[in-house]
C-alpha cells in the first residue's frame, strides 16, 4: 500500500475533493462506459460485430459492478473508503490491458466481466461516502465539484482514445488509457485521502440549518427499505439512469448515421461530458440552497423536452444541442443520489443503503443501452427507443415530486 506523507490538517479537506475529482475522470463511467460507441466502428471493422453484439458488453460489464455492489458497501463502512480504492484501482487499471487478450465476441465479454468485478469500488458510491463523512452544510457543492471530474474526464478522453484507435488500434487505446487510471489514480487515493476528518485532525463540518431533522436519521438497511422514500429514489434513479445513459453510449452512432464524422461525433461526445460537468457544479450549488428533490425534478424535466426532440427527428446540429442538455441532466443526476440518501436515511450505514439502490441503478444502466442497440437492428431507427427514454424520465420526476420534506422518513407509516 502507498504511505501517506506527513501533511497539514487544514489541507486535508481539499485533498480529498481533489483526490475524488480524479477518480471521477478516470472512473470506469468515463472511461468504459461513454466511450464504448466510440469503439462501436472499430470493433465492427476488426471482427464484423454490431452495434447490439458491442452494446452487450456494458450489461455484462454493469451487471458485474452490481452485483459487487453488496460485498463493495459493507467493505467501505467497514475497511474505509481509501483501502478499497486502491484495491479497485490496480484491478481496474490492470485489467484494461486484457485488450490485447481480445480474439472473438466471448473474449471481449469476458474481460468486460472482469473489467466490472475488479473496478466495483472505484465508483461514485466509494468517492460520495467519503465526501458525506467529509462533509455537511457544504455537501451537495463538494460532490458536484469532485463529480464534475467525470465531465472532465468525459471532455479529455474521448479525443485521446480517438486518436490512440486511429494511429494504433482500439487494443493499444484501452491499454493507455489503463496506463492512465494507474498513474492518476492511486497517487490521488494513496497519498490525498483520508477516510475520516477525525483521523486528520479536523472537527466533522457544523449541519446546515436546513439539514438539521436529517442529523438525526440513522436508518439502516433494512430500516430504509420499509420507508416509500427508499423506493421513491430506487425508482427514480433507475429511470433517469437507464435513458440518459443510453443516449450517452449511442450517441455517436447516433450521429455518425446522421452524417458527422468520426471526429465530430466525438467532439460531440466531449460536448456531452461538458454539459455534465456543468450539471454537476451547478446541481452542487443547487441542492445546498433548495429542496433537492424539486431542484433535480425541474432539471429532469428540462431533460425529457430534450429527449422528445431528439425523437422527433432533428437535423444534426440540434441533435447535438438537444444531447448536450440530456448530458446536463446526466450530471445532476450524478450528484443527487448520495445526497438524498444522506439526507433522507443518515450516514452511519450510508455505503450499503447506497449499495443496493446502485445495484438497481446499474442494473437499469446495463440494460437500456443494450435494449436501444436491440431496437435499432430490429426497427433501423432509434426514435421508438428515444420515446421510451422521454417516458422513463417522466417517471423519475413524478418520484421526486413524491419525496416530502428532509426529516420526515418514515418507517411502516410512522415518523422515524
Amino acid at each position: 500500500m502507498i504511505a501517506r506523507p506527513a501533511v497539514p490538517a487544514k489541507w486535508r479537506t481539499w485533498g480529498v475533493v481533489l483526490a475524488a475529482i480524479i477518480g471521477f475522470a478516470i472512473s470506469p463511467a468515463t472511461v468504459l462506459f461513454y466511450t464504448l460507441g466510440l469503439f462501436i466502428d472499430p470493433l465492427h471493422s476488426a471482427f464484423g460485430w454490431d452495434r447490439a453484439q458491442v452494446s452487450l458488453a456494458i450489461p455484462i460489464f454493469t451487471g458485474a459492478v452490481a452485483l459487487s455492489m453488496p460485498v463493495v458497501g459493507l467493505a467501505i463502512d467497514r475497511l474505509g473508503p481509501r483501502r478499497v480504492l486502491l484495491w479497485s484501482i490496480m484491478l481496474y487499471g490492470g485489467g484494461l490491458s486484457g485488450a490485447f487478450l481480445v480474439d472473438d465476441l466471448n473474449s471481449f465479454y469476458i474481460m468486460f466481466l472482469l473489467l466490472g468485478i475488479g473496478c466495483a469500488g472505484a465508483n461514485s458510491i466509494t468517492y460520495t461516502r467519503l465526501l458525506t463523512v467529509w462533509f455537511d452544510r457544504n455537501r451537495g457543492k463538494a460532490i458536484g465539484i469532485a463529480s464534475s471530474g467525470m465531465g472532465l474526464g468525459m471532455l479529455i478522453m474521448p479525443p485521446i482514445i480517438d486518436h490512440m484507435i486511429g494511429v494504433a488500434g482500439w487494443q493499444w487505446a484501452y491499454c493507455v488509457v489503463g496506463l492512465v487510471v494507474l498513474s492518476l489514480g492511486l497517487p490521488a487515493a494513496g497519498l490525498l485521502i483520508v477516510d475520516t476528518p477525525q483521523e486528520a485532525g479536523l472537527e466533522p463540518e457544523p449541519p446546515a440549518a436546513s439539514a438539521a431533522l436529517s442529523q438525526a436519521v440513522m436508518l439502516t438497511l433494512r430500516q430504509s427499505m420499509t420507508t416509500r422514500q427508499f423506493w421513491l429514489i430506487l425508482t427514480c434513479f433507475v429511470g433517469i439512469a437507464g435513458s440518459t445513459n443510453a443516449i450517452a453510449i449511442h450517441l455517436a452512432p447516433m450521429l455518425l448515421d446522421l452524417g458527422a464524422s468520426s471526429a465530430v461525433a466525438a467532439a460531440a461526445v466531449s460536448a456531452f461530458g461538458a454539459a455534465m460537468l456543468a450539471g454537476r457544479l451547478v446541481m452542487g450549488w443547487l441542492v445546498d440552497r433548495f429542496f433537492a428533490p424539486f431542484a433535480c425534478a425541474f432539471v429532469f424535466g428540462a431533460s425529457t423536452i430534450a429527449i422528445v426532440a431528439l425523437a422527433m427527428g432533428l437535423p444534426m446540429g440540434w441533435a447535438i444541442v438537444a444531447a448536450i442538455c440530456v448530458g446536463f441532466s446526466a450530471g445532476a443526476e450524478g450528484d443527487v443520489l448520495g445526497f438524498l440518501i444522506g439526507r433522507y436515511f443518515g450516514i452511519t450505514h450510508y455505503a450499503r443503503i447506497y449499495a443496493v439502490i446502485f445495484m438497481a441503478y446499474l442494473l437499469s444502466v446495463s440494460a437500456l443501452p443494450y435494449l436501444l442497440a436491440q431496437i435499432f437492428e430490429t426497427v433501423g431507427s432509434y426514435r421508438p427507443g428515444l420515446w421510451m427514454c422521454a417516458a422513463l424520465n417522466l417517471m423519475s420526476v413524478a418520484c421526486l415530486s413524491a419525496m416530502g420534506p428532509y426529516g420526515s422518513t418514515t418507517r411502516t407509516g410512522k415518523r422515524a
